[in-house]
C-alpha cells in the first residue's frame, strides 16, 4: 500500500511517476478484488444450480410416480364401471348388481387419487440471496418455467379437489356396504371418479413434460411419455 503522505516529489517527472504507481496499485487491487468476487458468484451459482437440479429431479420422480399411481387406481374403476354398465342393460335385478358390486368393490377399491409433493426451497434460496442473476440465462430460464409450472400444477390440484364430490362418493360407498345402492346412481359416481382422476391425471402429465424439459440439458434422460388411460 502506499501512503501518498510519505511521497516526495521533486519533479514533474516524478510526481508521474509516483502517480502512475498509485494508479497501478489502485487498478490491481480492484482487478484482484473483482477476480475474486466473480470467483465467489460463479462458485455460488454453480452450487446453488446443483441444488436446484437435485430438487427439479425429485419432483420429477414425484411425478411419475403420482402418475404410475393413479393408473393403478383407476384401472378397476374402468373395470367396474364396463361390468356395471353390462349388468344394467342385461336386466340383472339391483338386489344381485348390489351383491356383485359389494362382491367386486369391496377392500379393492382406493378414493381418490395422488399429487405429486413438490419442493421449491432451492429455488426459493436462490431468489432470496440473488445467486439466481450469476445462473446461465438459459438455464435459468428453463429452471424459472420448471418452478412455475409446479406453481400452476398446485391451482389446477386446488380445483380438482373441487371437482371430487365426496359427500356424494360417501353415501353411495356407505349404501353399497348396506347392499342397498341404485346401479345407475352408482354408475354415475364411479364416471365422476374416474373423470376427477383424468384431470388429475392430465395435470400430472403436463407437469412431468415441462420438469423432463428443464432437466433434460442436465442429462436427465426423459422417460417416453406414458399414454393417458
Amino acid at each position: 500500500m502506499f501512503d501518498i503522505r510519505k511521497i516526495e516529489v521533486h519533479s514533474l517527472k516524478d510526481f508521474i511517476r509516483e502517480y502512475l504507481m498509485v494508479v497501478l496499485s489502485i487498478l490491481t487491487a480492484l482487478g484482484l478484488e473483482h477476480l475474486v468476487t466473480g470467483h465467489h458468484h460463479r462458485r455460488d451459482a454453480e452450487e446453488a444450480r446443483q441444488r436446484i437440479v437435485a430438487e427439479l429431479r425429485a419432483n420429477l420422480a414425484e411425478a411419475r410416480s403420482a402418475h404410475e399411481q393413479n393408473i393403478q387406481r383407476l384401472k378397476p374403476i374402468v373395470g367396474l364401471t364396463e361390468q356395471l354398465r353390462g349388468e344394467i342393460r342385461s336386466g340383472i335385478s339391483r338386489p344381485e348388481i348390489n351383491r356383485r358390486l359389494y362382491a367386486a368393490v369391496h377392500g379393492k377399491l382406493t378414493l381418490g387419487y395422488t399429487l405429486p409433493t413438490l419442493r421449491h426451497e432451492a429455488w426459493d434460496v436462490v431468489v432470496a440471496n440473488q445467486s439466481a442473476a450469476f445462473i446461465d440465462a438459459e438455464a435459468l430460464r428453463r429452471y424459472s418455467a420448471a418452478y412455475a409450472a409446479q406453481r400452476d400444477s398446485g391451482n389446477l390440484a386446488q380445483g380438482a379437489v373441487a371437482m371430487m364430490n365426496g359427500p356424494r362418493l360417501l353415501d353411495a360407498f356407505a349404501d353399497l356396504e348396506l347392499q342397498r345402492v341404485d346401479p345407475v346412481e352408482f354408475m354415475k359416481v364411479l364416471g365422476h371418479m374416474t373423470a376427477t382422476i383424468n384431470s388429475a391425471q392430465s395435470n400430472v402429465l403436463e407437469l412431468q413434460t415441462e420438469l423432463e424439459n428443464a432437466l433434460a440439458p442436465e442429462g436427465e434422460a426423459a422417460a417416453a411419455p406414458a399414454a393417458k388411460p
